[in-house]
């Protein structure tokens, strides 16, 4: 007899405003008892977008609210017919090929969410599986990705969820900070799909289940939902000790059970409260009260050298040490950022080793957006009136490099760029960029930072068209002709996509 691991998931309820919910309930419950199912490739009740998402008409009612019409919910016992996606032609570096829709025997859901797979094979999926997508051809990572998807409705619900969140900011240019209505319902029917097969016990568990789980959580963090995300890390918990199954492709993907991550785990699936979890009246950099408050270590400046991660970090972090700018806890955050960076160019370039590999992709950015805001709230020199991000106060050059690893971080896996920590994120490095007390040896470093406010914000918007950098690129940066800059960026975190972000925002400024 198999013992229930979890069952703390509510039925679908998942902190909706309450008339939201009861909206939400009676529409599902409405199409399910009248039996209604449209095919998802009919023309006459979906347009199909093409690759590009050129909008004609919003697909976002204008209140938020969801349509009679238009909202469906998904059928939780039909099989996928994964064939078609598996097998679509599909070269290596497009998806203009693959079409999963005629795959998807599920009745028509919330207006819109063609044109958000859509978004998810297009623009999205290289965020989910980075390293997957690097391995191989885009198609195997993203139909292997979607296959799984398709074989799982609570997986399915979950991603069809998360990247609503995203294909809603790219489309309005704006960081919700509360999800939308449709966000909610596949938010609401992926927890109530898992509260069901949780409460069955370890032989229901799949990995589609893991991973939707993760996925839920990496949605609750962009929205600074602690209560969820504690749920959903005593759920993998749980897991963990009743792990499913033998360990298949997609599994050892995520490296649940690897006895290596362990230590890792052991932070990412803690049960204290998140450093990002903020009482009334605070933000990301208002201090820790006393009783939480943990100083940083500091050391003397030649002592850093003798660090075992200092030889492994990028040369212009190397020199910030050297002047005792940096915490060995900062430090760390580095030295974890860089090992990640440099194994995905490695991988681009198929040189990547089986150890190098097994570190990226248990690499939990989360986890990393916890110990940068940890960091920043345990800065010691900090001024108490800096709680509110629109007064005036100094701020260290540390401040202004945790806030840029986390803008980093954020870029390179794209996973909460779609909620309120992104944009708060964003909005207190541009701060602490225009009240930071700059030595001169901290002037690169600042540049640095500004390129990656600025790749940030393409990340948003999508395109340098029409975007004025001129309140982030400030100072020294602009004396610098853009090979110097890239020579600067070189010595600190740089990834070809922020270089070509950065070089096309560069190229814009001096052209307007």
């Amino acid at each position: 007899m198999h013992q229930a691991i979890f069952i703390n998931y509510r039925n679908g309820v998942y902190q909706n405003n309450p008339e939201q919910q009861r909206r939400i309930v009676s529409h599902a419950s409405k199409q399910k008892r009248t039996g209604k199912k449209t095919s998802l490739t009919n023309p006459h009740h979906i347009v199909i977008r093409n690759a590009s998402l050129n909008q004609t008409n919003d697909v976002r009612p204008s209140d938020g609210k969801l349509n009679d019409q238009d909202d469906r919910t998904l059928h939780d016992n039909d099989a996928p017919l994964m064939g078609q996606l598996v097998a679509s032609p599909t070269s290596d570096n497009s998806l203009s090929g693959l079409d999963p829709f005629g795959a998807l025997p599920i009745r028509t859901t919330t207006a819109g969410v063609h044109e958000i797979l859509q978004y998810l094979l297009h623009s999205y999926s290289a965020t989910l599986l980075p390293f997957r997508r690097v391995q191989g051809s885009l198609q195997a990572s993203t139909g292997s990705y979607l296959s799984a998807a398709l074989a799982n409705p609570e997986f399915f619900n979950a991603i069809v969820s998360m990247t609503s969140s995203a294909y809603e900011a790219q489309t309005s240019m704006t960081y919700a900070k509360e999800p939308s209505a449709r966000v909610l319902y596949f938010r609401g029917q992926a927890l109530k799909l898992l509260w069901k097969k949780l409460a069955s016990g370890s032989a229901a568990i799949e990995v589609g289940t893991v991973m939707a789980i993760i996925l839920l959580m990496a949605m609750d963090i962009a929205y600074f939902e602690a209560g969820p995300v504690l749920m959903h890390r005593l759920a993998l918990r749980q897991i963990m000790k009743n792990p499913p199954g033998p360990e298949s492709q997609l599994e050892h993907s995520w490296r649940l059970h690897n006895p290596k991550m362990q230590s890792t785990l052991r932070d990412y699936l803690s049960d204290k409260k998140p450093s990002w979890s903020l009482e009334a009246g605070e933000t990301l950099l208002t201090p820790y009260p006393l009783d939480r408050l943990k100083p940083l270590t500091y050391m003397y400046p030649s002592a850093y050298a003798e660090l075992k991660i200092y030889e492994k970090l990028p040369s212009g972090f190397q020199a910030l040490a050297s002047q005792g700018d940096l915490s060995v806890e900062v430090l760390r955050i580095v030295h974890r950022i860089a090992k990640v960076v440099e194994i995905l160019e490695k991988t681009r370039m198929n040189r990547s080793s089986a150890d190098e590999m097994e570190f990226a992709e248990t690499y939990k950015p989360e986890h990393e957006f916890h110990e940068c805001i940890d960091c920043i709230r345990r800065i010691p020199s900090l001024q108490p009136n800096y709680a509110n991000p629109d007064t005036s106060a100094d701020a260290t050059i540390e401040h202004v490099i945790c806030l840029a690893l986390l803008t980093f971080v954020e870029s390179i896996f794209g996973c909460v760029t779609y909620g309120p920590l992104f944009g708060s994120v964003q909005a207190h490095l541009r701060k602490t960029l225009q009240t930071c007390e700059i030595s001169d040896h901290h002037e690169e470093c600042i540049t640095w930072a500004q390129m990656v406010a600025v790749w940030a914000q393409t990340r948003i918007l999508g395109s340098t068209t029409g975007v004025s950098f001129g309140t982030i690129l400030t100072g020294y940066t602009l004396s610098q002709g853009w090979s110097e800059i890239q020579d600067i960026l070189e010595t600190f975190l740089l990834t070809e996509e922020m270089a070509i972000a950065c070089e096309q925002a560069w190229g814009k400024m001096n052209h307007d």
